[in-house]
């Protein structure tokens, strides 16, 4: 099986933005529990997966699944909400994403995991000790380091404001006007 977790921002509307997502195969869920990153209440907040071979399911057996989502910073706005959709079937335009880079999934996958990766039932949990679980840190925006930067050879020239990170709102003809 594969899981896939994304991650998104809910408007008030019901208008949803993905801010995150992550995939991880079953027969590679094992992880480093010492090279794993953990806060300061002992919470997992990164898997560091072994992916040194296949350890498959057992039917009707419970397992964890630790899905790594890929980091980002972002600000939900007051009356916005967070929803996390688990699925097994990756959507159409992450598995075009495949054809783009010139690869398809039976050059992702092992002959194993091909064979066995279509078709299950699957109970994710809602509740009780084995319930799913999302770790979402919080960061004071003001606690972040302010960096300056400058064009570099491979920046094309292009430079933000030193202003960026401020509410203000830049039109795409203000961004063009700095190169």
């Amino acid at each position: 099986m594969e899981l896939i977790a994304v991650l998104y921002d809910v408007d008030p509307d019901g208008n949803e933005k993905e801010i995150s997502h992550g995939a991880l195969l079953d027969s590679f869920r094992a992880i480093n529990d010492e090279d794993s990153l953990y806060d300061a209440n002992d919470t997992m907040i990164q898997a560091n997966h072994l992916f040194l071979s296949d350890d498959y399911l057992t039917p009707d057996k419970t397992e964890r699944f630790d899905i790594n989502l890929f980091p980002t910073l972002c600000r939900v706005e007051a009356g916005h909400s967070l929803r996390l959709e688990t699925s097994t079937l990756e959507g159409p335009i992450r598995c075009s994403m495949l054809g783009v880079l010139g690869a398809s999934w039976s050059s992702v996958l092992t002959n194993s995991q091909e064979e066995t990766l279509p078709g299950g039932v699957y109970t994710i949990f809602r509740g009780g000790t084995g319930a799913t679980a999302i770790n979402i840190p919080l960061v004071n925006p003001l606690s972040l380091p302010t960096a300056y930067s400058h064009t570099t050879n491979t920046s094309s020239c292009f430079s933000m404001p030193l202003d960026w990170g401020t509410d203000k709102v830049y039109t795409l003809e203000q961004q063009l006007n700095n190169f």
